[in-house]
């Protein structure tokens, strides 16, 4: 163990000597936001953040700021008091909560006998003050995700003239999939590429289909901190589906590289969105698996469609706007013509009356 963690912190730029006076995962955990995270955070608010994991696991625990010192309190009486190392210096401030953490665990039998648990409830609190698509999974919540059923990532059928491709979740065999299904339906007069409930996936996969589409240029690009964070991916060469109309179905569920996929598609005129606006979550994470296998999902990027624009909060307009439309004769009137102004983000995946819109739509264009 002491030879695998020498090697991390070796990595990280952090002394053996020094780490291993301090929990390895709180180490892996504020290096990570110090070095990749989109927006510097303030040092001393991530300490904050932890002693609340801290009052959590026993609310007698407070520590309050001075601005000079934190100052630990315990049933409301004082116990210790811990200067302040400077704002830059990450590694005294990860020794500084390992410091406040082990006089907890002196003074709070509640956390003395869970205090394997308090890392993970210190990483919790502390990613709360990140953006909102940073997120934090504890080792105990991920016990047996790998037994929970998988969805249908791909899917794909003719409906007369026009080809209908589902696709769930844009993974390492997406594009392959893609591209196989347009050689064989070559002669499909149009597509419906339903994305609803995509919640992104790998932005290489989502990329190269875009790029199926496309003449060639940029589909869109990143920008952030870290590594790999500074990308442009482009369309490699000419579509295979040249001048024939598409229509993607898009609801308030479809995020990240979906978004990006159907922005940088109707921002080049190649498709009509039909549905809600989406979820507005154009930003990438770097996954980081610490030593007690939980998982911190960070924001290091932020995806820009061509023109600059970036859907982070605000999601991408439809065309069509299908919010709050039921049933076939109403999603049908509502793409007679195009909407204007908002459209409320719904979820509506599985809904067969937007097909069907779909359908009544592309048929002007064929």
């Amino acid at each position: 163990m002491r030879k695998i963690l020498a090697g991390v912190m070796a990595v990280l730029g952090f002394s053996l000597g020094n780490a291993l006076a301090a929990d390895e995962n709180l180490l892996i955990f504020v290096d990570a936001i110090e070095q990749s995270y989109i927006e510097p955070r303030p040092m001393h608010r991530l300490a904050m953040a932890a002693f609340k994991g801290l009052h959590d696991m026993d609310p007698k625990v407070r520590v309050a700021d001075d601005d000079v010192r934190f100052t630990l309190y315990y049933d409301a009486k004082v116990y210790k008091n811990f200067n302040k190392p400077e704002e830059d210096n990450a590694l005294e401030w990860v020794e500084l909560i390992d410091k406040v953490f082990k006089a907890v665990v002196q003074v709070s039998p509640q956390v003395s006998l869970k205090d394997f648990e308090a890392p993970d409830a210190m990483m919790n609190r502390m990613v709360e003050i990140l953006d909102k698509d940073s997120k934090f999974y504890r080792a105990m919540d991920l016990a047996g995700t790998s037994a929970l059923k998988r969805r249908l990532n791909f899917a794909s059928r003719r409906i007369g003239d026009i080809l209908y491709v589902r696709i769930g979740v844009f993974d390492i065999n997406t594009s392959k999939q893609m591209s196989e299904v347009m050689q064989k339906e070559k002669d499909a007069k149009a597509l419906i590429l339903d994305l609803r409930g995509n919640s992104g996936g790998q932005l290489q996969s989502a990329s190269r289909i875009a790029g199926m589409f496309l003449e060639g240029g940029m589909v869109f690009m990143t920008r952030g901190r870290g590594f790999n964070a500074n990308m442009v991916y482009s369309a490699s060469e000419k579509g295979d589906f040249e001048g024939k109309p598409i229509v993607i179905l898009v609801d308030g569920q479809t995020a990240s590289a979906a978004e990006m996929m159907v922005g940088s598609l109707q921002e080049q005129s190649r498709a009509l969105l039909v549905g809600t606006e989406t979820y507005g979550k154009g930003t990438t994470q770097r996954l980081i698996t610490f030593p007690n296998s939980s998982v911190l999902a960070l924001t290091n990027a932020y995806i820009y469609l061509p023109s600059g624009k970036s859907f982070t909060d605000n999601g991408v307009m439809p065309d069509y706007c299908l919010s709050g439309k039921r049933g076939a004769a109403e999603t049908k009137a509502a793409v007679a013509e195009k909407s204007s102004g908002a459209c409320v983000r719904e979820n509506r995946e599985g809904r067969d009356e937007d097909v069907e819109a779909a359908v009544e739509l592309l048929k002007t264009r064929i």
